[in-house]
């Protein structure tokens, strides 16, 4: 069973979620892809894309998931070709059967000073209880933190004093201000 939900929050906005998170459970974080093997967080507040969107796009910009600090994570290694496409590297994944206590997140964030693109957060282990007290208690401290809900999105409180200065982008930079998410 999946679950997810969206939130269009600043960085600041997000650090206020994420640290009430961290505070209720004990969890670290890990890239779903990574080209330098097994990494862990312990705190997302500190990484320096929080908050960024860096392609312009609303999938793929900073993938990771959340495990409980209890659980590990399996983690895959696959050969596939470089970005330049010149020779063959590898990647590792924690895309894997074995992990099924997990979160995964879409951090969205601002793209070249005007345009927020949304956060993406869900599960597809809904049924996995430990991936639905991650769930749940995440979707809790969005929704405590943000100021209102606009069409099913988390609005954060800085976000919402500045939105009339971001287009609220929900797919691509290309995508038609049509399909923005209007903040009233």
């Amino acid at each position: 069973m999946t679950r997810t939900f969206r939130a269009f929050m600043e960085k600041e906005d997000l650090q206020d979620v994420f640290t009430r998170f961290q505070s209720l459970l004990p969890v670290y974080y890990t890239p779903t892809y990574s080209d330098s093997g097994p990494v862990t967080w312990e705190d997302i507040t500190v990484l320096p894309g929080l908050g960024v969107n860096t392609r312009g796009e609303h999938i793929g910009n900073c993938q990771l998931r959340i495990f409980p600090r209890q659980t590990s994570c399996t983690w895959r290694s696959y050969q596939c070709l470089s970005p330049d496409n010149t020779h063959t590297i590898t990647r590792h994944t924690t895309l894997c059967d074995e992990n099924t206590s997990a979160v995964d997140i879409d951090l969205g964030g601002l793209y070249q000073g005007e345009v927020l693109f949304p956060t993406t957060t869900g599960t597809i282990r809904y049924e996995n209880e430990e991936s639905k007290k991650l769930f749940n208690a995440l979707k809790k401290c969005f929704r405590r933190v943000a100021t209102t809900t606009v069409n099913g999105y988390f609005i954060g409180p800085r976000t919402y004093k500045n939105r009339k200065t971001y287009r609220f982008c929900t797919i691509s930079i290309h995508s038609p201000p049509l399909y923005d998410l209007p903040i009233p």
